[in-house]
This record gives structure tokens, C-alpha cells and sequence, in this order.
């Protein structure tokens, strides 16, 4: 595993400041939480909206013709709630855009886009395929009505196609739009020819991934994380890690980040939790961190009028969090039986919503 290149020296940061910054990255997870999104979601976002982050990434998988024209100074973060697909779900997704540097004897700069995805389930998606069909051309749309003149382009601009997954199964599922149609002989060419990169991380070693990714060591870090928060042996494997306390930047974001998703993750937190503190406990400059997370724990203890301790603290967050989502996904099904006009009381119980809310739902979706 590469060493984190050594940063300048760090004072303490003030120990309010430090417990609002842990507060506001466990409200974001909650806040994903609430509204239908997973932990590995949350994280995945806060991981790429760091340019240092996805510049690594993409220059390793960009095709290297594109990767060594990149300016990647230009690289910036574009909107992606241009329209609501067809299909409704919550998804997590990036979409960013790049210059290329002009090829010789050329002088006009020409800017491409990469539209990442994360695939937050356990097992792939056999829709995946239709579903980046449908935002590139939801995206295409837009950009076409946003022109400023106004006019069909004369030519369209290259989005490169990128799915991130953690699951636990290989991927099996088709990553070429033509694998979803029953095409008659000698019609291929007749059917649109789309196809998506797919970095499967329960096929990639991690020899690999340390190689490819060496120049960014959060990076490396985050899609170790990643690769196994799924599995088993989590636990074990983090208990002998030694380079989780040099996650800990300036403002502490990263190390919190992988803090709360760890906790969110695993289902023996109070294992979890002391084990991770011994292993701050063990860096005379992370003892500002067991502080603060203590006193974020003993704030919400005394928010729900009790004095739990730090680690009950963090786990009634988590709950509060995990049962706020849990809702929300209940509501999105039951508005969609509801535009089927499946009666109240079946979707009352197949969503173990109350009959009540279901009717309150059903009221306010009239127009």
C-alpha cells in the first residue's frame, strides 16, 4: 500500500470546530439515509467531488488516448439533475467535464464529459445498460435545448460511460445496450450501439488496485474500504490495518468520512467503535479525534435526554437514520402502487405503512 505523501505540520484545530465538522458529515450520511440513498453512496460522493480523488481515478480509466490529451486542470464538476428518468430510483452518480489539448496542427481546445456512476447493490443490475442509455440521452437533450443558439449541433460532445461497483458477486449482467435486445440477423446495425466501462472491484486484486491508483493514497484506501465493507472478513482485515489513522486531513473530513461509513456498515458497532478508537489512541496527534467523537456522542445522548456515552450516541444517530430511510423507501413504493390504483389497504401492507398514511400519500399526489 503506497504511504501518504507526508503533509505539512498540522495544529490542533479548535474541539468545537472539529465536532461540527464530525456533525455535519454524520448528518450527510443521515441525510442520504433519509432520503433512500446507502452509506456506500454517501461515500462514494464525498470521496469523487475531491478533484485530487477523481483526477487519479480517471486518468486510470479514461482510455489512454483520451487520458494523455486531458488537461486536467480544467477539470470541473457539472449538474446531473437535468430530468427524471423513466425509471425512478435514487442513484449516485458524477458527471464531469474535461479539456483536450489540441492535436498538432490543431489550435481549438475540445471539451469531453464523463458520466460515473455507482452501482450501490449487492448483486449487479441487469438494467444498467438501459438506465445510462436513458440519462445520456436525458442528458444529450439538455444540452441540445441549452445550446445558445439554440441550434442542433453540428456535432455532439463525447461522454465516456463509467459504472463503479462494490458488490459481492462478480458482475454478470450485460454492459452493452445490444446484449437487451433480441436482435433479428442481420439488424444489428439497425439497433443503437451503447455500451458502458464497468470497474468490477470483486475482480480487481489488491495488488492491482494499489498499483493502479498509487498516486492518490485516499484513493487506494476508499476502494479498499469499498471492496470489502461487504464482506466478512471486514473486520479482521481492518483490525490489521495500520494506515487508517493517516486518513486524517486538515479538517479531519476524510477520516470522519470513513468513520461513520465503517459504522454504518457493520453490524457490531460497539466492536467496531472501540477497536477503531484503540487504533487512534495509538497517534498522540488523534487524540483531538476520540474527544471530539466522544463529545458528539454525550450531545446526542443529552438531545434524546439521557447521558449514553459516545458510542450510544453515534449508534442512535445510525438508527434514527437507517429507520428515517427505511420510510422513505416505503413512501416512493407505495406512491408507485399507488399510479397502479392498487388498493390502499394492499399497500398499506405490503409497505407496513398504516392505512392512514397511505390514504395522506394518495391525497397529495392528486393534482
Amino acid at each position: 500500500m503506497p504511504k501518504k505523501p507526508p503533509d505539512n505540520p498540522i495544529e490542533p484545530a479548535d474541539n468545537q470546530k472539529a465536532i461540527e465538522r464530525f456533525k455535519q458529515i454524520q448528518d450527510l450520511y443521515n441525510q442520504g439515509l433519509a432520503e433512500g440513498k446507502t452509506p456506500h453512496d454517501v461515500l462514494f460522493k464525498l470521496m469523487m467531488e475531491r478533484p485530487d480523488v477523481a483526477k487519479v481515478y480517471l486518468e486510470a480509466e479514461l482510455p489512454s488516448s483520451l487520458s494523455q490529451r486531458v488537461n486536467w486542470d480544467s477539470l470541473q464538476y457539472q449538474p446531473t439533475n437535468f430530468s427524471e428518468p423513466t425509471i425512478s430510483e435514487k442513484r449516485s452518480d458524477l458527471l464531469l467535464s474535461l479539456e483536450l489539448r489540441p492535436r498538432k496542427n490543431q489550435t481549438d481546445t475540445e471539451t469531453i464529459y464523463v458520466y460515473c456512476m455507482f452501482e450501490h447493490q449487492s448483486t449487479d443490475d441487469h438494467t444498467m445498460a438501459w438506465r445510462f442509455f436513458e440519462y445520456l440521452y436525458l442528458w444529450y437533450s439538455h444540452y441540445i435545448k441549452s445550446t445558445s443558439d439554440s441550434k442542433f449541433p453540428k456535432k455532439l460532445p463525447f461522454v465516456f460511460p463509467l459504472v463503479l461497483y462494490n458488490g459481492v458477486t462478480p458482475w454478470k449482467s450485460p454492459t452493452n445496450f445490444q446484449e437487451l435486445v433480441n436482435i433479428p440477423r442481420g439488424c444489428t446495425s439497425f439497433v443503437p450501439h451503447f455500451e458502458f466501462s464497468l470497474k468490477d472491484l470483486s475482480q480487481v486484486d489488491d495488488p492491482e488496485i494499489q498499483g493502479t491508483y498509487h498516486r492518490s493514497f485516499l484513493l487506494t484506501k476508499f476502494l479498499e474500504y469499498f471492496k470489502y465493507s461487504r464482506r466478512p472478513e471486514f473486520y479482521d482485515r481492518l483490525l490489521l490495518d495500520t494506515e487508517f489513522v493517516e486518513l486524517k486531513d486538515e479538517r479531519g473530513d476524510v477520516l470522519y468520512a470513513i468513520f461513520v461509513y465503517i459504522l454504518q456498515t457493520q453490524p457490531n458497532h460497539q466492536k467496531v467503535i472501540k477497536m477503531l478508537n484503540n487504533k487512534l489512541r495509538q497517534e498522540e496527534n488523534m487524540v483531538d479525534v476520540i474527544a471530539l467523537i466522544k463529545e458528539v456522542g454525550h450531545e446526542e445522548g443529552r438531545q434524546e435526554g439521557r447521558e449514553e456515552g459516545h458510542q450510544e450516541g453515534i449508534e442512535q444517530g445510525i438508527k434514527r437514520g437507517r429507520e428515517e430511510g427505511e420510510r422513505q423507501k416505503a413512501i416512493a413504493t407505495a406512491k408507485r402502487m399507488i399510479e397502479l390504483n392498487l388498493d390502499a389497504q394492499i399497500i398499506a401492507t405490503a409497505t407496513e405503512l398504516s392505512l392512514e398514511d397511505v390514504q395522506k400519500i394518495a391525497r397529495e399526489m392528486k393534482p
